[in-house]
């Protein structure tokens, strides 16, 4: 593939679509759905924000090196989708045996940057006990931190530097990210299916959403709870998203290319989560 120019027109032209679902996003009104259950600006919202993780992606790639832009990838792309990085991690061809280490660290980053983010959520839409409810999230936070720098020491299988280089491609690949926003749509209908039609409670029903994108559920759930005076159903609610959030990383990690991540990945999630959870019961 020829080098990578700020003059290529395919560049200018990739972030000129973008841009455009980017103000789709914003600015198309909410009630224009999908058949009445998803509105055409989510969906946008949804291509714009996989996009953007490729951009960003690419650019890391493009400035720093590849185990430092792989690990960039991961915390930044958790804030943005934890769902969509261990999708991008452990289903993309380029992570199937390159740099196990990195892909391990980036996959536990991206979890890391959405348990910050549920911090950051519970401390500005809930005004009960907000600091109580966040313990949880904060001890898995602290502990996934200190698997990721045990693991900088973790001697991996690694290939030879000539098969393992992660070279420049497109900056955005439009069928992956279509491909993934359906998914991602595909799940939300399955999702408000399961809201709409059955009588289930709150907890169970966060905890069968937060099998699919955490950072919704959370916010949705704070929203609605994080407010009254019954904190105790607003902590069940929290810790059922923890654990739909692990189970549904569990797939993507078992499910995955890379086999050799599944090991400290998993043990790393499982530990952190039982320490959340020992934290609530005490």
């Amino acid at each position: 593939m020829a080098p990578f120019s700020f003059k290529n027109t395919k560049f200018w032209l990739d972030l000129f679509v973008l841009s455009i679902f980017w103000f789709l996003s914003l600015y198309i009104p909410k009630e224009y759905t999908i058949f009445n259950l998803v509105s055409w600006s989510v969906f946008f919202k949804i291509i714009a924000l996989l996009a953007s993780l490729e951009v960003i992606g690419f650019f890391a790639i493009f400035f720093l090196s590849e185990r430092s832009s792989i690990m960039f990838q991961g915390f930044f792309g958790g804030f943005v989708s934890s769902t969509a990085t261990f999708l991008h991690f452990t289903q993309g061809e380029e992570f199937k045996q390159n740099h196990p280490r990195s892909v391990s660290r980036a996959l536990l980053l991206a979890s890391m940057a959405m348990l910050l983010e549920g911090v950051f959520f519970i401390l500005t839409l809930s005004t009960k006990d907000a600091l109580a409810l966040s313990r949880p999230f904060i001890i898995q936070f602290l502990v996934l931190m200190i698997m990721v720098i045990a693991l900088k020491s973790k001697n991996f299988p690694e290939q030879p530097s000539s098969e393992s280089k992660i070279k420049l491609k497109e900056m955005i690949i439009w069928k992956n990210v279509l491909k993934f926003s359906l998914l991602m749509v595909a799940l939300i209908f399955a999702m408000r299916f399961l809201t709409s039609s059955l009588s289930i409670s709150p907890v169970l029903s966060s905890f069968l959403m937060s099998l699919f994108e955490a950072h919704g559920v959370l916010a949705a759930a704070l929203s609605e709870f994080g407010q009254t005076q019954n904190s105790n159903t607003t902590q069940e609610i929290l810790m059922a998203i923890l654990v739909g959030n692990v189970i549904s990383k569990t797939f993507f990690v078992l499910r995955g290319r890379n086999k050799t991540i599944r090991g400290p990945v998993l043990f790393s999630l499982y530990f952190s989560l039982s320490l959340a959870l020992l934290s609530h019961l005490i």
